[in-house]
């Protein structure tokens, strides 16, 4: 499968965004995070803050596509530069904000819970600037093809140049990708969804770490 990678432009960020939030309906932390699936009022909240970040210099936004199927979008990931001195561009928001969703949308006190959780894991690890995986996602009938690492080895191929360091947090189905790419284990998360919803385990994150090369 023939695979080029490309930034994201504005053409073609709402397709990226719909593989990524397509990712959410198979990962229990999301169903927990979004109790009533994917809404249309998620749908205009999430693609607003994409919007934003693709504006934002500090964010690195790839997709690939398939050249052998007439250049589809299979494919995207996002990394964000962050650390001391680095700033959002979120700080930029229109004036109207972003779009309100309904009651129930997101579990805010899940939401929270977990920021309270892995902030700190993550700032042991962040003490210089860092490029950290945001997203990663790629369509299913496409995956175990090398679209994946593909986006990774791009973003590892920056960061080498820039003299970064890299980030992320894997669950255990893309753990031996990055391990192979280079990453090694630094902290672990463990959270037992089933606190949050019947019928749940427990969600394991591996915390990895590139250092600079």
């Amino acid at each position: 499968m023939p695979l080029k990678v490309f930034p994201i432009t504005l053409e073609t960020l709402e397709t990226c965004c719909n593989i990524h939030y397509g990712a959410y309906d198979d990962n229990p932390f999301f169903q927990v995070l979004y109790p009533k699936g994917h809404t249309n009022d998620l749908q205009k909240n999430l693609t607003y803050h994409d919007r934003l970040e693709h504006k934002d210099p500090n964010v690195h936004m790839f997709c690939v596509i398939d050249t052998s199927s007439k250049d589809k979008i299979i494919g995207a990931a996002k990394w964000t530069l962050v650390g001391p001195g680095v700033s959002s561009g979120e700080q930029d928001e229109q004036d109207h904000g972003p779009p309100q969703i309904a009651d129930g949308v997101i579990n805010a006190e899940f939401f929270n819970h977990f920021q309270g959780v892995v902030l700190s894991r993550r700032a042991k690890h962040k003490t210089r600037k860092t490029l950290q995986l945001s997203d990663l996602s790629v369509l299913e009938g496409y995956r175990h093809r090398g679209a994946g690492s593909l986006l990774v080895k791009t973003l590892i191929d920056f960061a080498d140049k820039e003299g970064l360091p890299c980030y992320l947090e894997s669950t255990p189905k893309g753990y031996n990708m990055y391990k192979q790419l280079g990453f090694r284990d630094v902290d672990k998360l463990e959270m037992d969804l089933g606190a949050w919803k019947k019928g749940l385990g427990v969600y394991k994150l591996a915390l990895m770490y590139r250092d600079a090369r």
